[in-house]
């Protein structure tokens, strides 16, 4: 149930991420990227937490929590991922690791962006 869950939620984010590419795309900044990582991390920040024990959606069952949080929420966005990884880093105490992943991540990324755009290129 779980497998389908994320597989079914994951689609759906990623044909809402498709829409919204689509309706406000063409601009000199990626806005539409933009837009999607922020309420992404915004909402997967969100459910996390309501899923934990005492949050308001707390009653879901688990195949619900996985489905929204790695299907939908993935798929709309892995930085929302990024920044709920980072955040539990940081809430834990572990500031070091917290720090390491935000600038591994995004020098890693950034790296491989630009590897794969000249690889590309060949």
């Amino acid at each position: 149930m779980v497998v389908l869950a994320v597989a079914i939620c994951g689609a759906l984010g990623a044909l809402l991420r498709f829409g919204v590419n689509r309706v406000m795309g063409g601009e000199a900044f990626p806005y539409s990227t933009l837009l999607v990582n922020g309420v992404g991390s915004f909402l997967i920040g969100y459910t996390f937490f309501a899923f934990q024990g005492g949050g308001s959606l707390s009653w879901c069952p688990p195949w619900v929590k996985v489905g929204m949080t790695v299907g939908f929420w993935g798929a709309l966005t892995t930085f929302s991922t990024f920044s709920l990884d980072s955040l539990k880093l940081f809430t834990a105490g572990a500031m070091g690791l917290g720090l390491l992943n935000l600038l591994a991540n995004n020098f890693l990324c950034l790296s491989f962006c630009y590897l794969g755009w000249k690889v590309g290129q060949l």
